[in-house]
């Protein structure tokens, strides 16, 4: 299923051709989604009366986000979990950061997204875009079922040892 979103590829333009609107964009990153003036000349023109708060939410999330790492583009795939998955082969990081991120509620999300985009910045592992916002647009789901796919996208890669050499080690 393809998530290719019109703002994310809105987004990867702005990046390619205006370094001053991706300023703008990085401004939101300490501040509260949608309370950083800067932005609302790149953001306001993609929402719409009738918006919930959160989906309103991501899009300043995402845009400061991106901004802040906009490698990638169509080169990455999976979702956050996989990008996790990458980045403890490169670097050895704690489980424990991610297992954090999972547990995050909205009001938390951006800080820890910040956080986590960083780290993915500077181990150079880029991110999927289209897929974040896609994610992130259904992260308060009362089934919590994004969390869980990000947990099969980093532990869902893990090799399972078979049962023969789960015997052998115990025996």
């Amino acid at each position: 299923m393809s998530h290719e979103q019109p703002f994310v590829d809105y987004l990867s333009r702005l990046a390619e051709r205006d370094r001053g609107a991706m300023a703008a964009l990085r401004r939101g990153l300490r501040r509260p989604p949608g309370q950083e003036p800067a932005m609302y000349p790149y953001v306001i023109p993609w929402l719409h009366d009738g918006l919930y708060p959160w989906t309103r939410d991501v899009h300043f999330i995402v845009a400061s986000l991106f901004a802040s790492h906009p490698q990638a583009g169509g080169g990455s795939r999976g979702n956050m979990g996989a990008h996790w998955h990458t980045l403890v082969q490169v670097k050895q990081v704690p489980e424990r950061r991610f297992v954090a991120l999972l547990r995050t509620g909205p009001d938390r999300l951006p800080t820890r997204l910040r956080e986590n985009v960083n780290l993915l910045r500077a181990n150079k592992v880029p991110v999927n875009w289209h897929q974040l916002y896609h994610d992130l647009i259904r992260w308060t789901h009362p089934a919590r079922y994004i969390q869980s796919e990000w947990a099969i996208g980093f532990w869902g890669q893990s090799q399972i040892p078979n049962q023969s050499q789960s015997q052998g080690e115990t025996e």
